[in-house]
């Protein structure tokens, strides 16, 4: 949740941070240059059925069975391929919680899931919420449960192309959210840059290597002591 970022509460303490030239996220990138960030919806999509005994499952509708059809569209739908700035961004949709169900012999009469929309740098909130609900057409109700949006590729700029140059990184696409998106909102372009395991992150497992570190430090050290 925003209220439990602790970036939020740094923005709204020390508002002179919004006049920044550029910002550098130490996300977990394995020392590539990772730019812009994906967008996120969370949405509850709902199929309505009619309850019933499940001795005689013709005086109802399986709310269950009823979205059948859309999920299996949804499960063999690959991902959508949106090039921004040069670098490839892959939008998904993906059903992450399902709820349903009062009893083992009663036909559900509702059937909730979560849907989570990933989207790319080309589009913000009202075109990406325009998208998941001609996605969810099919479903009998769609309520948005949170959005974030997504974070440009900032092409250009001088801090960037120095950085690009002293670290020889690799340069890719963000494919998640991170807190780029939230410096992007206040005018501030920004970058994931850090020594971090991509692979180990959000796991118990979760580590640096140590010569990532030094190899990080010492490019941000030349890139922001250079005349």
């Amino acid at each position: 949740p925003a209220e439990e970022n602790g970036l939020v509460q740094v923005l709204a303490r020390a508002d002179w941070l919004a006049d920044a030239d550029f910002a550098i996220v130490l996300e977990p990138t394995d020392l590539e240059l990772q730019l812009g960030c994906m967008g996120g919806i969370n949405a509850t999509v709902s199929f309505l059925g009619t309850p019933a005994h499940s001795a005689r499952p013709w005086l109802g509708e399986n709310a269950i069975t009823k979205a059948g059809e859309w999920l299996a569209q949804l499960h063999l739908r690959p991902p959508d391929p949106v090039v921004v700035g040069g670098l490839e961004f892959r939008e998904v949709y993906s059903v992450t919680k399902a709820m349903a169900g009062v009893a083992n012999n009663i036909i559900p009469g509702r059937f909730d899931l979560n849907l989570n929309y990933r989207f790319a740098p080309d589009k913000q909130a009202l075109e990406a919420e325009r998208a998941l609900r001609l996605m969810t057409a099919a479903a009998d109700e769609v309520r948005i449960e949170d959005l974030s949006n997504s974070a440009p590729v900032p092409s250009g700029h001088p801090m960037l192309e120095a950085l690009m140059e002293i670290s020889g990184a690799v340069v890719a696409p963000k494919q998640a959210w991170t807190d780029v998106a939230r410096l992007a909102e206040i005018g501030v372009a920004a970058v994931n840059y850090g020594p971090g395991e991509t692979a180990q992150a959000h796991q118990v497992g979760e580590s640096v290597a140590i010569e990532n570190l030094n190899v990080a430090m010492a490019n941000l050290v030349t890139l922001l002591t250079r005349e």
